[in-house]
Parts: structure tokens; C-alpha cells; sequence
């Protein structure tokens, strides 16, 4: 965290050392030390994709083409009970996974008659595991405050977000919460409207949204055309990458299954599935730009890091080496010998 008194002429210089030694849970599309939102209506499966994501993402497994980078981390639920979340866990073959789970009910304080009742707080998550780096809530909506409806609920939600980023966010830790999307809300691939809430979306850094692919008019299917479904649209976004759209298939456990993935929102084409997918040659280099920022200045970067990039993207051999040869002559990129590179450490 930067002092509020820290004299101007040194406060780009803390952002620098910040942004040096910048992290990621996965490298380019969730950052650490940021908020992020999986967001969806309620039963589309945002909690079982998360479990399996999530499983192989602490065994440093890569992640949607990704690298992951697993640290110390906390789930905690106020809508599921734990024999729920065990129940899903054991539907999609992770019942042996220690997973370190556990209900707000445990986290709240009771009177002397063992009831609860405070309202829950983030305080009370902070204070009971106070050196994760991880913070992991399902139903945000629990925590938030409700003053009712307009302006006042806006800032008292941006309220909320201030106190998260005090408690977490600026120490260098990470929240990445659940939460439902309104009913009322219509298919769409933006940030805007679609969690009803202007403060949430302001203060999330990546926002991870769950629907049903549209019908053949492209309208949003709802409730009945959810269940009928057996695959879902997840759509990644971020500040700083181009929409990524995820097409998953339900597996008969209700696991996910990806197909697809693109930068473009139409539907997936059948014929490529399992293909990574991006629009534009201009998305992919700036696909590599992103996991080169991720990496921290001084770093070693291999050939076969570099292959692996652009394999992740769609790249060519020839494309990543022209814009390894234009990174160099930017000064990002120093060759150090045969297939062996390293990140500038003065350029952030």
C-alpha cells in the first residue's frame, strides 16, 4: 500500500517497485492483489466449475492454455452448506480432495446461548485466516450491505469495496467472489448492467459471467432453457485482454467439458472443437504481451517458454519470433544465448 503522505515525487517510484514484483493466480487474466466476480444465475454450475478449476489450478496445472501460480487460499460459502459443496465434490470425482473449505456459520460469533447473531462481515474472514493469500467467498450478496435501491445502495456498495481493498486487497491478496446475476438481465457479453451493481463492476478486475448460449434468434433462454441445456457460454473479462468466450459441455456427472475457446462471441463451430481460438493476429500478440508483463523484470525466459505461448494462442514459430525480435528492439526482451532470453528489468 502506498502512504497517502508519501512525498509525489516518489510515489511513481513505489508504483514501479509495486508493478515489479507484480503476480498472478493465472498468468494474464487474474491478477493478484485484485477483485474479481464469477458471476451467473443461480444452479448454472459457477461452483462446480470453479471446484474443478480450481483443483487443478493449485496443482500449478495450467489453467485455459494459462500458467498457474498456486498459493495459500480459503474457500468460504454463506449461501451452501458443507454437506452440499462435499456432494458436489464427490458428483465430480474430487470427494479425496482436501480442499480447504468452510461455512460462514463457523466464522461468526455467537451469544452465550450458542445463536448467531451478528450479521456477517469481511472482518470476521480476515480475522480467521489472517496470512491466506487467497480469499475465495461464495455469495457475495451476504456481505454486502442493502440499503434498498439507486444511489445510496451504490455507495454503500462502494463502501464495501473501499473496506476490502483496506483489508485485502491492498496487502497484496486476492478476492475472487460468487455472486447471482439479476433475473431480469438480459444475454449480453459486457461488463455493463450485468451484475445490477455499477460499484461491483467498477472495483472488479476480471469479471467471469455464466449463461446458456442464446437461441437460434438469439435470445436469452432463461430459467426452463437452462435446465434443458447441456452446455454453457463462460465468458472472461478483464481490464486489460480482449474478452475470452469458453464453450463448455456438460459432462453426466455435471462436470464441464471445454470445446472451445475464442475472442469472438458467436457460436463455436463443432468442427473446432478443442481449438483455441482468438479473432485477431493483433489479439494473440497482445496475448504474449500480457504473459510477458506477468513474468517479473530480471526473469529467464526459454525457447520453449516462448513456444509454449504462442502454442496457447494460436501463434505461429515465425510470429513469436518476430515479436520476440520487436520486444528486443523495444528493450523488453534481452537475448542472453542459444534459445535463452530474460525480461528487461528496467522497462515495467
Amino acid at each position: 500500500m502506498i502512504d497517502p503522505k508519501l512525498d509525489p515525487s516518489k510515489r511513481l517510484e513505489v508504483r514501479r517497485q509495486i508493478r515489479q514484483h507484480e503476480r498472478y493466480l493465472i498468468d494474464t487474466i487474474l491478477p493478484n492483489g485484485a477483485f474479481h466476480i464469477i458471476s451467473g444465475p443461480s444452479g448454472i454450475g459457477k461452483t462446480t466449475w470453479w471446484f474443478q478449476t480450481s483443483h487443478d489450478w493449485e496443482q500449478g496445472k495450467s489453467v485455459l492454455g494459462f500458467a498457474s501460480h498456486p498459493c495459500s487460499w480459503v474457500y468460504i460459502s454463506l449461501d451452501r452448506a458443507l454437506q452440499e459443496t462435499d456432494r458436489t465434490l464427490r458428483r465430480i470425482g474430487l470427494e479425496s480432495w482436501n480442499i480447504p473449505c468452510y461455512n460462514m456459520a463457523e466464522l461468526i460469533p455467537r451469544n452465550g446461548f450458542g445463536k448467531i447473531e451478528l450479521e456477517p462481515h469481511l472482518d470476521m474472514i480476515v480475522e480467521r485466516f489472517p496470512d491466506v493469500e487467497l480469499y475465495v467467498i461464495e455469495g457475495l450478496q451476504g456481505l454486502t450491505p442493502n440499503t434498498g435501491r439507486g444511489q445510496s445502495q451504490n455507495k454503500a456498495e462502494l463502501l464495501f469495496c473501499m473496506k476490502m481493498q483496506d483489508l485485502i486487497l491492498n496487502k497484496g491478496k486476492t478476492v475472487i467472489a460468487f455472486t447471482h446475476s439479476p433475473k431480469n438481465s438480459e444475454y449480453i457479453h459486457d461488463r455493463e448492467n450485468m451484475l445490477g451493481s455499477q460499484a461491483l463492476i467498477g472495483a472488479a478486475s476480471t469479471i467471469i459471467n455464466f449463461d446458456v448460449p442464446p437461441d437460434a434468434n438469439g435470445k436469452r433462454r432463461g430459467m426452463a432453457g437452462q435446465q434443458q441445456a447441456h452446455n454453457r457460454l463462460v465468458t472472461v473479462m478483464g481490464r486489460d485482454f480482449p474478452n475470452i468466450y469458453l464453450d463448455y459441455d456438460r459432462t453426466l456427472n455435471g462436470g464441464f467439458e471445454l470445446s472451445s475457446k475464442r475472442t469472438t462471441p458467436s457460436e463455436s463451430n463443432s468442427e473446432e472443437s478443442g481449438v483455441e481460438l482468438f479473432e485477431t493476429h493483433a489479439d494473440k500478440l497482445l496475448m504474449l504481451d500480457l504473459r510477458l508483463n506477468s513474468i517479473p523484470g530480471n526473469a529467464p525466459i526459454s525457447r520453449r517458454d516462448l513456444n509454449e505461448w504462442g502454442r496457447a494462442v494460436g501463434l505461429s514459430t515465425s510470429s513469436v519470433d518476430e515479436w520476440v525480435k520487436q520486444n528486443g528492439e523495444f528493450g523488453r526482451i534481452l537475448k542472453e544465448g542459444a534459445g535463452k532470453y530474460r525480461k528487461s528489468g528496467t522497462i515495467q
